[in-house]
């Protein structure tokens, strides 16, 4: 069985974002790894996917929380007390 680093990382580089975040969010939640540690891991200084990283948010408690998360404020959805525009 392979290393849970070893798997966030290959998810990171292979899956879809959404899919790779909510595998990192759910061991950053449990407390088995955090993004610096992942971010050191991934090779080369322009590694795109680590950019995943920078969404990903402790206290996620579903993936559809995570994923509505990064949906809504990706498309810059904002709540009613965020005030106009």
């Amino acid at each position: 069985m392979l290393p849970l680093k070893d798997v966030l990382v290959h998810a990171l580089q292979c899956m879809p974002e959404l899919e790779a975040l909510v595998m990192v969010e759910c061991a950053y939640n449990r407390g088995e790894t955090d993004p610096d540690f992942l971010r050191r891991l991934l090779p080369g200084a322009r590694n795109g996917r680590a950019r995943v990283l920078n969404l990903g948010e402790r206290g996620a408690d579903s993936l559809l929380e995570s994923v509505a998360r990064v949906l809504i404020s990706t498309a810059r959805i904002r709540g009613p007390d965020a005030g106009a525009p």
